[in-house]
């Protein structure tokens, strides 16, 4: 966004998206869990009682963050490639 050539848009954009009623529709079409509290309380049952949607804290507990590369992030992407090609 520090690049967009309509900041005020793309803050519009963002508030548009993190509407309680918008956001839960968004995760009910692409099935992704948004960090948005109240919007997850409206998700569908079925998603609600999906453990790939709604993760236990154990398993949340288990997991590792993925970290920013930075400019390092040519070398990870050059090296997942040669392994890919393997």
């Amino acid at each position: 966004m520090a690049n967009s050539t309509n900041q005020e848009l793309a803050h519009a954009f963002i508030n548009y998206m993190y509407r309680p009623e918008v956001s839960v529709q968004n995760m009910n079409e692409i099935m992704y869990m948004a960090p948005h509290k109240e919007a997850v309380k409206l998700v569908n049952e079925s998603l609600r009682n999906n453990s790939a949607f709604m993760i236990s804290e154990d398993v949340k507990a288990k997991c590792i963050p993925l970290l920013d590369l930075d400019q390092d992030n040519a070398l990870y992407i050059k090296a997942w490639e040669r392994i890919r090609a393997e």
